[in-house]
């Protein structure tokens, strides 16, 4: 079971984020620290998102809730966005959607996507494509619902997979200054295979 606490670093009390006793697992925060967003398996739904308010009298916002798996959510940096990726379309894609009121829902990637991330200025979106490239969609937020511009392919990544990296976890990050810190797998030439023979007979010498 998940239970994602908060814990000052001086000690105290740790306070549990969630409320109801449902547990997740805690993926985004809002940059003030008012909601921080949970990503619960439920087993009629599958994997849903629900933010959870961390003052005052406790209670949560549903953010992404239907039959298919909605994961990955992440907050704008001025907090009235969350971008997440679903797999309504039955493909993994990337959406947008106004927090907390859950309207003007619109699809950011075109071909598939996953691993979403904001810039530090909230004016694009990052998510790797099936291919493996990291791809940047500009995202005008002034009005009541945001435009998306079309995906920009920005480099080839070639993030770590397998057994050993951490669960579903994205395997980037983005500095408030547009630099880019990635899990990257290093191809490396095999060792070689040395095989001795006949190595009983001069150990008898």
């Amino acid at each position: 079971m998940i239970c994602p606490i908060r814990q000052a670093v001086s000690g105290g009390k740790a306070d549990l984020l969630f409320v109801n006793g449902v547990p997740g697992l805690a993926v985004s925060w809002t940059r003030d620290r008012r909601y921080i967003l949970l990503r619960r398996e439920n087993p009629k739904s599958g994997a849903d998102l629900v933010a959870a308010a961390t003052g005052g009298e406790p209670h949560e916002v549903a953010v992404a809730q239907s039959s298919f798996d909605e994961t990955e959510g992440q907050f704008s940096p001025d907090g009235r966005w969350v971008a997440f990726v679903s797999n309504e379309s039955g493909r993994a894609e990337v959406f947008l959607q106004s927090f907390p009121e859950g309207r003007a829902r619109t699809q950011v990637s075109t071909t598939g996507g996953a691993q979403v991330r904001w810039s530090g200025d909230g004016k694009e979106i990052f998510y790797v494509a099936p291919d493996g490239k990291m791809m940047a969609v500009p995202i005008v937020s002034g009005g009541a619902s945001p435009e998306v511009k079309l995906p920009v392919p920005l480099f080839q990544t070639h993030l770590a997979t397998g057994t050993n990296v951490l669960g579903n976890k994205p395997q980037y990050a983005v500095s408030r200054d547009g630099r880019f810190l990635l899990n990257t797998a290093i191809e490396s030439a095999a060792t070689p295979i040395v095989v001795a023979v006949n190595w009983m007979k001069k150990l008898a010498k």
